[in-house]
């Protein structure tokens, strides 16, 4: 029964991954990024990290579009993520905060 489960959640990870079910603009950003969910799955949540790997920001996806205010994250190139409740990533993109 697990591997059946298993095979389930990794088919709806390939899915979200090949149907680019999230998108994400404006990038590069300068004072926010929205976050587009179009599937309205809430138990998402969306990290920015920096490239040494470091969380500069978590926040919990509130519906189809998200949005992130980065005014107060310096300029540079980041890595968005969007995992799931269980901390599997379902998407990643490079964004560039640019002011």
């Amino acid at each position: 029964m697990t591997i059946n489960n298993e095979l389930f959640t990794l088919k709806k990870i390939v899915e979200d991954l090949n149907n680019r079910t999230i998108d994400v603009y404006p990038n590069p950003a300068s004072t926010y990024i929205i976050v587009y969910n179009y599937r309205d799955i809430t138990n998402r949540t969306i990290e920015i990290v920096d490239l040494n790997g470091k969380i500069i920001s978590r926040q919990k996806i509130t519906g189809i579009a998200s949005r992130i205010e980065t005014g107060s994250i310096p300029n540079g190139l980041y890595v968005l993520k969007v995992v799931d409740e269980k901390s599997r990533v379902l998407r990643v993109e490079k964004i560039i905060i640019q002011k």
